[in-house]
């Protein structure tokens, strides 16, 4: 340790040992402040309100982002080519 560490230990426990045990106050639970009871339930609140929001603007977009279908084609028509066409173009 540093010469300013070991001072400050060694003075601090010169201090520590002039207090007696019935000197020390008694620890105890701070009373809960107004806020801190109002967050407790309005962190969940908020989170679920925030879910929901994403869930309804999603539900909203959705349609308007989803492709387009237009009619069935005829059955008449084959869905795909049957072969190569007659030609191919190499480069």
């Amino acid at each position: 340790m540093t010469q300013l560490e070991e001072q400050l230990r060694q003075e601090l426990q010169e201090i520590a040992q002039r207090i007696a045990p019935a000197d020390l106050r008694p620890l105890r639970e701070p009373p809960a402040r107004y806020w801190a009871v109002r967050i407790r339930w309005l962190v969940p609140v908020a989170a679920a309100g925030a879910v929901a929001s994403v869930v309804v603007g999603l539900s909203l977009a959705r349609p308007a982002t989803a492709p387009v279908t237009s009619a069935p084609l005829p059955r008449t028509m084959p869905l795909r080519a049957a072969a190569d066409p007659p030609f191919v173009a190499v480069a």
